[in-house]
C-alpha cells in the first residue's frame, strides 16, 4: 500500500464515529447501561485503530471499567 493510500484511509478513520453498547439482560430484559464513544487512536505498536474506556456503576452499587480495543488489521507499519 503507498503512502497516499494509508493516508487517505487514516483520514476517513479520524472522520468515522464508532459507539459500542453495553447491555446486560436479566430474565429476557434487556437495558443499556452505557454507550460509549470510540476515539480514532494510533497505538504504540504502530497500529491503528479505536479506543474507549469507562467505569459502568450497576444497580447493587458495584463499578466495572470496560475498555474497547478495535485494531485495523495491516495497519502497522511494514520495518
Amino acid at each position: 500500500m503507498n503512502d497516499m493510500s494509508t493516508q487517505q484511509e487514516d483520514k476517513q478513520s479520524k472522520n468515522r464515529k464508532i459507539w459500542v453498547v453495553v447491555q446486560e439482560d436479566v430474565n429476557g430484559q434487556k437495558r443499556t447501561l452505557r454507550e460509549l464513544p470510540l476515539q480514532f487512536k494510533v497505538f504504540s505498536s504502530g497500529s491503528d485503530g479505536f479506543y474507549g474506556s469507562d467505569k459502568i456503576p450497576f444497580d447493587n452499587g458495584e463499578r466495572y471499567q470496560v475498555s474497547f480495543i478495535l485494531t485495523r488489521i495491516g495497519s502497522k507499519p511494514k520495518k
